[in-house]
């Protein structure tokens, strides 16, 4: 029986649960004392370089610095702190078992596993932008936003290696786009959630009429299709605006 403990544990796939386990805990009790920060942030770096090699540096990095943001600083001040601290660490766990799986080369279909863990710390860096008191430090925060989403666009271009000599470029225009846009919502008074969703809208838009165009699919059905999605959007989430001066 042990003998077999021991194998199943050499497997990739249960080594790696095990390690997003270990990682939900101590983001759990993060949230408690900065001691067990500290020792995440140390075994959440041995986890990652241990294993396979991959370009997903950026990834893991906003993943861990928005967990532990989000947890131990109770950004979105919940009601009941326990129950969120233990809901906000699975799902973070999760997170990371699936960045551990796609450097690892266990999913099947790696290219969606990644999309959807890409656009998630899209969602994720825009709830915390979004939650942060800007009035302080103003440059600051837009500066971080900036690096953060220049960060998510270029790691899937290098993934897919477009553009080698222009992928810094590319990734710095799009993510000057979305600060702007960024900047534009902050100043309308829609309140926190339909700015996140508007914000987060915007950028999956914007990447998927990348995506089409670096693959040559590119065409006035997709461009008119994103288009229409995004007045949707936005007229829903006007409406549903309480407009306050």
């Amino acid at each position: 029986m042990l003998k077999k403990l021991k194998s199943a544990l050499k497997g990739p796939a249960l080594l790696s649960a095990l390690k997003a386990a270990v990682f939900a805990v101590l983001l759990f009790l993060a949230a408690s004392h900065w001691l067990f920060a500290v020792i995440l942030v140390l075994a959440s770096l041995f986890f990652y370089f241990s294993g396979q090699s991959g370009n997903f540096f950026y990834s893991f990095l906003i993943l861990l610095a928005s967990s532990l943001i989000i947890v131990k600083f109770s950004i979105l001040n919940p009601p009941a702190g326990g129950q969120f601290s233990i809901l906000i660490s699975l799902v973070f766990g999760a997170l990371f078992f699936i960045l551990l799986a796609i450097k690892n080369l266990f999913f099947i279909n790696r290219e969606n596993y990644y999309h959807f863990f890409n656009n998630f710390l899209f969602f994720t860096v825009f709830l915390i932008f979004f939650q942060i008191d800007k009035t302080r430090f103003f440059w600051l925060w837009y500066l971080v936003l900036f690096f953060a989403v220049f960060a998510l666009f270029k790691e899937p271009l290098v993934q897919r290696n477009y553009f080698p000599s222009k992928i810094d470029l590319l990734a710095a225009c799009l993510a000057m786009v979305i600060i702007q846009y960024a900047w534009a919502l902050s100043l309308l008074p829609i309140g926190f959630l339909n700015s996140l969703v508007l914000m987060t809208t915007g950028a999956l838009i914007l990447k998927d009429l990348l995506a089409n165009y670096l693959n040559g699919l590119l065409s006035r059905r997709i461009v008119l299709k994103n288009i229409t999605l995004f007045v949707i959007f936005s007229l829903i989430v006007f409406i549903a605006s309480t407009w306050q001066p």
